[in-house]
């Protein structure tokens, strides 16, 4: 198998993985549910708004930081922002506690720059094509397994809105466990940026022989002037 091949397989079932949520269509009568004690003014009011400005606050840094720590890092903490979200909101009650799984929403979904450009430091750029529709579509079969599921065990209540986050947060944690066998990345887009990249390193490049300078210039031939 071709290393891109393998390594494009690692990610995008890292993305399928992670895009597994059949909880996430019902979040909101699931917080607005028996298990918690809210308003819907106090969702819309106190909750939404923390995770939508946490998320805008982050993905500029969180992009920057992917590309200095060179996209693995990132990737694990993806996966591990998103198990915190999921068991905040299983085992806890408090609107503090709700504020935070916000917070915590917001790195999981600004770290998705990671995910979408892991690949572009890894391969070949005339694999882009090829690779950007791959992962792509890994994430939108997650999404797609994720909807279908959902509406079917609510819809032959298999499962409660609260039973929906223990499948959220098991693929989550499958996806970080995936994410530690994705390769490192020797070198990041921005950041880091070396010629081994491009094949050379400034080692390799010859240095000229330059003629000695203590006046020995035996076995050196020099052309003759015609005067």
């Amino acid at each position: 198998m071709h290393g891109w091949i393998k390594i494009t397989l690692i990610l995008c079932l890292f993305g399928t993985l992670r895009e597994i949520r059949p909880s996430e269509p019902f979040v909101t009568e699931f917080l607005l549910g028996k298990w918690r004690n809210i308003t819907e003014s106090q969702l819309n009011r106190d909750v939404y708004p923390v995770g939508t400005y946490s998320y805008l606050g982050l993905l500029v840094i969180v992009f920057l930081i992917t590309d200095f720590l060179r996209f693995k890092p990132v990737i694990i903490l993806s996966g591990i922002s998103g198990i915190a979200v999921y068991a905040v909101l299983l085992w806890t009650t408090s609107l503090e506690w709700l504020q935070v799984s916000q917070v915590l929403y917001g790195i999981y979904m600004a770290t998705e720059v990671a995910y979408l450009t892991y690949i572009y430091a890894k391969v070949d750029s005339s694999k882009y094509p090829k690779v950007s529709s791959y992962t792509r579509m890994a994430a939108l079969t997650g999404r797609f397994l994720s909807g279908v599921s959902s509406q079917l065990l609510t819809h032959f209540n298999i499962m409660d809105l609260r039973d929906l986050n223990y499948i959220t947060l098991a693929a989550q944690i499958l996806a970080t466990f995936w994410a530690f066998w994705l390769p490192p990345v020797p070198y990041g887009i921005y950041f880091h940026r070396r010629s081994v990249a491009y094949g050379t390193t400034q080692s390799d490049i010859p240095i000229e022989k330059q003629p000695p300078q203590d006046g020995n210039h035996s076995g050196l031939k020099f052309p003759k002037l015609l005067y």
